[in-house]
């Protein structure tokens, strides 16, 4: 076991160098801090992205189901009077969906402004 192993850093090590050198000529890009600005304004401009508003209604339809299930669940409480572990289960779900369905909408924003 131990000689294959030697054996085989023997061959990395030999496919390593083999690489150096053919790349050993290959070019270098400059230490400029413009080099990555003149790369990046020479590519394609990205596309619009259509149907944005198809996305938008998505979201606002989520946040109004959450908002309805919300009331739903909490006038069942105030109306029994009485909190089951099935309920806490089902407000525990609504907190987690109440957190996740903004920060969703939010975090392909917060990455276009970063």
């Amino acid at each position: 076991m131990i000689s294959t192993r030697k054996q085989n850093t023997d061959s990395n090590q030999e496919l390593d160098e083999k690489l150096a050198k053919i790349f050993e000529g290959a070019y270098q890009a400059p230490d400029n801090p413009w080099f990555v600005r003149k790369v990046m304004n020479r590519l394609p401009e990205r596309k619009p992205r259509q149907y944005v508003w198809i996305e938008y209604v998505v979201y606002l339809i989520a946040l109004v189901a959450v908002g309805v299930a919300w009331w739903f669940y909490a006038d069942k409480v105030m109306e029994s009077g009485v909190i089951t572990v099935y309920d806490m289960l089902i407000f525990a779900t609504l907190t987690l969906l109440s957190i996740l369905v903004p920060a969703s909408f939010v975090e392909p924003l917060v990455k276009r402004w970063l």
